[in-house]
């Protein structure tokens, strides 16, 4: 298949998730902490997993073998800070999005809502040092588990992916058990 056959499928693909996803009231995914779960459905894993597929092959046909290659056996690296973030806590250290009523509430006047968390305060509470804790968590946003702070380059906060450690303690478990 050729870059523009497989970009074709990728968006023919997309479109038929997003019809699907109307047809069915659901919300489209997106990165934000709120959106981290997908539909649980036949309908939808038909139409996931040739996406996944079609998409997975074009990033393989833009970066070539040399890169895709580099990144699959390189990938340890991504567990290794995976495993840290984990076993330190950092996703329960991150704080997670003020509710759409704590938002209500803080806008009523009751406070400002604080976006994120400074690299040190992180470190403190995990027990690392910053320059440590800040490239583990660069690494993890480069997969977009947590995401620095627009304008803040040492403050980070959460996403779809680091928010879902913090709030289901089932899944963080079984990604601790890499």
């Amino acid at each position: 298949m050729t870059i523009a056959e497989l970009a074709k499928q990728v968006s023919d693909l997309s479109s038929q998730i997003t019809s699907y996803l109307q047809s069915t009231s659901q919300p489209e995914p997106n990165f934000s902490p709120s959106s981290y779960t997908v539909p649980d459905s036949l309908e939808y894993e038909a139409l996931r997993a040739p996406l996944n597929d079609a998409a997975l092959d074009l990033l393989r046909l833009i970066n070539g073998p040399k890169s895709s290659l580099r990144s699959y056996f390189l990938s340890h690296y991504d567990i290794a800070a995976l495993q840290i973030a984990l076993d330190r806590g950092f996703f329960k250290h991150v704080p997670l999005p003020a509710t759409k009523t704590e938002q209500n509430g803080l806008q009523n006047g009751n406070g400002i809502a604080k976006e994120g968390i400074s690299v040190k305060e992180i470190a403190e509470k995990a027990g690392m040092d910053a320059d440590r804790t800040a490239r583990i968590l660069r690494l993890l946003a480069t997969h977009r588990i947590f995401e620095q702070v627009a304008g803040e380059s040492e403050s980070f906060k959460h996403t779809a992916a680091s928010a879902l450690f913090a709030r289901d303690g089932d899944f963080h478990a079984l990604a601790d058990m890499q």
